[in-house]
């Protein structure tokens, strides 16, 4: 059984709890396993662990194991890692490994692994791959021991989430370099940006909210603009990935905003995060994916500092247009999130 919680911006902490049962020499026992990850940047993971931090099997107690490793994102999908391993009266030793990771639906992925194990010592191979869905997950993995009379041996394990899993955002964001601007390549057609600004901020009051949290610095004209638009406003366009309920870099930054001034005007009690779609495809995809962008929204909030109380999601697919879905631009409007004061 095991926790886990995220503590800050790129910090998160583990806790797990296990029983043991030892065929060979049957033997039963607990261990008590805990972790730290530090998340600097979204290419970039450092991770600190104890396994079996206390713990007994049979009459013996199960010596611990420390871990200190580094994960790295060099390109899209792929995971690089090297651990640095120190098992109580041994050697320390080391590891590394490669991973393969791909989103297949929206609540389904899927992973292949593989590395070295004592990589100064023996060099044991291993590798596995695994299924995850919305709360649960199959893995599998080949592993051979130094040990010779264990040799190769097969593991199978299956996980499962009592909780919906959060991300772990990054303290400091990403490290690649945005492109700069090629001057003598040929104009781009108008893209999401462009479209906002020309054809949906301009002459649209119920939308002035938007701008104001990218200028947080103008949040005195809050309550006034509020007022004005009724107490809605709409974030439209694509904010989340096609068929996803993954929130979007560009987004996130505005989400940020979004929740600086929330916690900056205690006056608002409640808000409901609404999940809005065109009519592209069914009722049985467009609602459960609207509830589940909404909810999206709402923990992103919550875990930029927002009172969990103060907020409640509500998903109604494509049953509120607030445009014509007989057009592009009408279903570019009408794919949105809107935030409705309550009171």
């Amino acid at each position: 059984l095991s926790y886990g919680r995220v503590l800050a911006n790129g910090l998160a902490l583990g806790l797990s709890g296990k029983y043991l049962q030892e065929d060979l020499a049957d033997n039963s026992g607990y261990g008590v396993d805990a972790g730290l990850l530090l998340k600097p940047y979204d290419e970039l993971t450092f991770g600190a662990m104890v396994r079996d931090l206390t713990g007994k099997i049979g009459d013996d107690v199960t010596p611990w194991e420390a871990r200190l490793g580094l994960g790295v994102l060099p390109w899209k999908h792929i995971t690089l890692s090297a651990d640095l391993i120190k098992v109580k009266q041994m050697d320390a030793t080391a590891a590394i490994g490669g991973a393969y990771n791909v989103d297949i639906t929206d609540k389904t992925s899927f992973y292949l692994a593989a590395g070295l194990n004592d990589v100064v010592g023996t060099s044991c191979f291993t590798a596995g791959f695994g299924i995850g869905f919305n709360n649960f997950a199959i893995q599998y993995a080949y592993v051979t021991e130094p040990e010779e009379f264990l040799q190769e041996n097969h593991r199978l394990s299956v996980n499962f989430y009592f909780k919906d899993k959060n991300p772990l955002k990054s303290l400091m964001g990403t490290l690649k370099r945005e492109k700069k601007p090629c001057e003598p390549c040929a104009p781009k057609p108008e893209g999401p940006k462009e479209f906002i600004h020309r054809y949906i901020f301009e002459g649209n009051p119920s939308l002035k909210l938007s701008l104001e949290l990218l200028r947080p610095a103008q949040k005195d004209s809050i309550k006034a603009i509020w007022a004005e638009t009724g107490g809605v406003v709409s974030f439209p366009g694509v904010n989340f990935a096609t068929g996803s309920a993954d929130i979007t870099d560009d987004f996130a930054r505005v989400l940020d905003g979004a929740a600086q001034l929330i916690n900056e005007h205690p006056e608002i009690q409640l808000l409901e995060i609404q999940g809005h779609t065109d009519n592209t495809g069914t009722d049985a995809i467009n609602n459960p994916l609207s509830q589940a962008r909404a909810d999206a929204v709402r923990n992103y909030l919550i875990s930029r500092g927002v009172d969990q109380n103060r907020l409640v999601a509500k998903g109604f697919g494509s049953g509120k247009p607030v445009a014509s879905n007989a057009t592009e631009q009408g279903r570019y409007q009408n794919r949105r999130i809107d935030i409705v004061r309550v009171r």
